[in-house]
């Protein structure tokens, strides 16, 4: 059974998307992993489930346009539209990523500096408030000299 070559250049062109469809997912992941998971086990679950993704991919691609052959071509599709999109809309991402990182970062900083301010100059005002106070006393009872 001969594949015609408009069903093979279908399958290339359907496998450059599976790379690129790949690479947002792959993006996703790092983005999870850059603001919101740091632990090795999650890590390590986020990377089963990507290549749980990447091989069911592979399965629809080679079961669904190439009755159940696996082409070479179509494994270079997928590489290609991955790396094309990682090396292009994935290093933009990236370094979008970044910079949000740094914002928030920074902003975070700020927000705790506000606060120790704050709760310094409360504690401060009140402190010197029951410091005077407690003078104020001490000095009606004569600093306790009995005449």
């Amino acid at each position: 059974m001969e594949i015609a070559y408009a069903l093979q250049h279908y399958l290339f062109l359907t496998s450059l998307l599976a790379g690129v469809v790949c690479g947002i997912v792959y993006d996703v992941f790092r983005i999870l992993r850059a603001f919101a998971f740091k632990n090795k086990i999650i890590i390590f679950i986020e990377d089963v489930i990507y290549c749980l993704f990447v091989s069911a991919v592979f399965m629809i691609l080679f079961y669904n346009y190439s009755q159940g052959r696996i082409r070479f071509y179509s494994f270079a599709g997928v590489i290609m539209g991955f790396s094309a999109y990682y090396f292009t809309v994935g290093k933009l991402t990236y370094k979008i990523l970044e910079l949000i990182k740094k914002a928030i970062k920074h902003l975070t900083f700020k927000a705790k500096a506000f606060i120790i301010k704050s709760v310094n100059k409360i504690y401060n005002k009140y402190f010197s408030f029951f410091r005077i106070n407690r003078f104020r006393r001490l000095s009606r009872k004569g600093f306790g000299f009995q005449l």
